[in-house]
Formats: C-alpha cells, structure tokens, sequence
C-alpha cells in the first residue's frame, strides 16, 4: 500500500510492483507531461509493466502512470485533473 506521493518534477518514487509473479521495488521519475491543456504531472517507469497492474498502481497513488509507451489514469480521471499551475 501507498500512503502519499509528494509530485516534484525530475524526482522519483520506489513503489512496489507485481511483476511476473513476485513483488519487486521500481523506481518511477516524475515529469510534467505536456497536452494541449498544459502541463500534467505524470510517473514514467522505464521497465515494462503489465496493464492490469499499471492500473492497479495508479488508483493506489492517485497519479497517471506510464511505461512502455502506455499511460493510465486513476479511474474517473483524466489529464486535467493534473495539470500543473
């Protein structure tokens, strides 16, 4: 479990994640996406994670998430709810 993640642009974060079977710590960066909305922060891990657990991740921090070129957000949410001020 997750308890808070604090969202400072080029930082990163150690969640645990389930990845082929067992649990394994992976660091994600924090960088602000641009849209045509502005800016949205987002975490972006460099290893593949499966879809299902992409999401799971997400709704348990309550930020969009992306690896291997695939993005998801909490759900109900979208972009805007993250732009940057």
């Amino acid at each position: 479990m997750v308890m808070s993640v604090e969202f400072v642009e080029g930082g990163s974060v150690q969640l645990r994640v389930k990845r082929s079977g067992m649990y394994q710590r992976v660091v994600f960066r924090m960088v602000a996406e641009p849209s045509p909305a502005g800016k949205y922060k987002l975490l972006v891990a460099e290893r593949q994670i499966g879809i299902h657990e992409l999401s799971n991740l997400s709704n348990e921090v309550g930020l969009p998430i992306r690896a291997a070129g695939i993005i998801v957000f909490p759900k109900g949410k979208s972009s805007l709810d993250f732009l940057l001020k």
